[in-house]
């Protein structure tokens, strides 16, 4: 008798042991892979550091179409520009939005063409500009789920972060990583399901599917990325779509035209000939010297606040 409640005692023992070893290993080999997902994309990011890139982009919301050219220029991933045109029948038109980031500041400017300095609209601290181009959803769209990058939810969920739900990512036989998760919302949940490559976590695809607290409004949004033999890194088209119940549609297309990965010339930020109201000269540099006094402050500022917070 004391012999079988002995076997069924170190049956159980032997059982939990190989349970527990199992759940061990598997939780280990999440983390190394939410750690090396992370790893690899934030190096991906990097690359747009360096560079020129241009993008077309084409929106279609409830019938209506709109297209725009973007220019993105980088320069050791502290100068950065991007321009924004409107394009009417494919051909650039209306006002150029234009900001650019230095390491003194950044400033918005509605420019009238390509060569016109343009005139400021808007003005700030360094951080906020980098975070301002970065946060653009063209910037590294191989590791976004919309405009939020798939390493953002994994750290997340590791932090623990209230509102993120189930996640969960995983190898399959086929060659792909596939990710799931939920996000509580003010009016309601968002499911996310995306599929990235196996070898470097480029997104191929992407889903959302929305449901309002009241059971009632529902949407779905879809994406699939496309990448071209010769620039694996970056995808050469991306194809949005959202449909709901409310009537609501859009549909967004956005293609890669040309890049290059050399440091983008100094001169490309140049903030010396930006425009002021045209008519007044002298009011246009009395303006002119108020910005470059307000972003050697912000510039010195932050040294400062850095200090003081090193020597706490």
């Amino acid at each position: 008798m004391h012999t079988e409640t002995y076997l069924r005692v170190l049956v159980r023992s032997l059982l939990l042991a190989s349970w527990l070893l199992m759940n061990q290993s598997t939780l280990a080999d999440g983390r190394s892979l939410y750690s090396d997902i992370i790893e690899v994309q934030s190096a991906r990011e990097e690359v747009y550091g360096n560079g020129h890139f241009i993008w077309r982009q084409r929106e279609v919301i409830d019938g209506e179409a709109q297209e725009k050219l973007i220019e993105y220029w980088a320069r050791d991933n502290r100068y950065f520009r991007i321009d924004t045109q409107s394009l009417s029948n494919g051909e650039a038109s209306g006002e150029i939005r234009r900001i650019i980031v230095r390491p003194e500041g950044f400033v918005k400017i509605n420019a009238r063409k390509v060569d016109d300095p343009g005139a400021i609209y808007d003005i700030g601290h360094p951080d906020e500009g980098v975070a301002k181009v970065k946060g653009q959803y063209f910037v590294s769209m191989a590791n976004r789920i919309g405009t939020v990058q798939v390493q953002t939810y994994i750290r997340q969920w590791i932090n623990k972060q209230p509102g993120l739900r189930n996640l969960k990512f995983n190898r399959d036989d086929a060659g792909h990583v596939i990710g799931s998760f939920s996000r509580r919302i003010d009016d309601g949940t968002k499911q996310y399901n995306v599929v990235m490559t196996a070898e470097d976590y480029r997104v191929q695809s992407w889903e959302m599917q929305f449901q309002a607290e009241d059971g009632q409004t529902t949407g779905t949004n879809q994406a699939s990325i496309t990448y071209g033999e010769n620039q694996d890194e970056f995808p050469t088209k991306t194809v949005d779509t959202v449909v709901s119940n409310t009537d609501y549609s859009s549909e967004f297309e956005c293609r890669l035209l040309e890049h290059q990965l050399e440091p983008a010339p100094l001169e490309v930020f140049s903030m010396g000939e930006l425009g002021m109201p045209r008519s007044n000269p002298w009011f246009r540099r009395l303006v002119l010297l108020g910005s470059g006094i307000f972003l050697l402050f912000l510039y010195f500022g932050s040294k400062w606040l850095k200090r003081r917070r090193a020597e706490k």
